[in-house]
């Protein structure tokens, strides 16, 4: 009698849609089958020790970073707040790279401010 045991590392459960979808005996392969892209999606603090964190592979048609534009939602009014004369974009940005200096310069007084989280005054 052959037992089939719930694959995975450590005893933890893996489960998949279509039979042959994981990667078998390793978890970040550099081509995952059938042509999935591979993400591993962390639930634990970047304190915790190694052997406590919590994490889940996941194998995608498309990469997470594949969303479609973001658009305000422009329904109920309650929902507006103070805010809503700048809003910030969740869409992915990318910077060109900088200029390089042309005088030479140490690296504090190298340092560029690329974003900002709200005003220091009003904090």
């Amino acid at each position: 009698m052959k037992l089939d045991y719930l694959p995975g590392f450590q005893n933890t459960h893996c489960s998949e849609a279509i039979k042959g979808a994981l990667p078998r005996d390793q978890n970040s392969p550099q081509i995952a089958p059938k042509g999935l892209y591979a993400e591993q999606f962390s639930s634990s603090s970047f304190t915790m020790p190694r052997h406590e964190n919590l994490k889940s592979w996941l194998y995608r048609i498309l990469p997470a970073a594949m969303h479609s534009e973001f658009k305000p939602y422009q329904g109920n009014k309650l929902f507006k707040t103070h805010q809503d004369t700048f809003l910030s974009t969740p869409n992915q940005l990318r910077w060109s790279p900088f200029k390089k200096n042309k005088k030479q310069t140490n690296f504090i007084d190298g340092i560029t401010t690329i974003c900002e989280n709200g005003s220091a005054r009003v904090q």
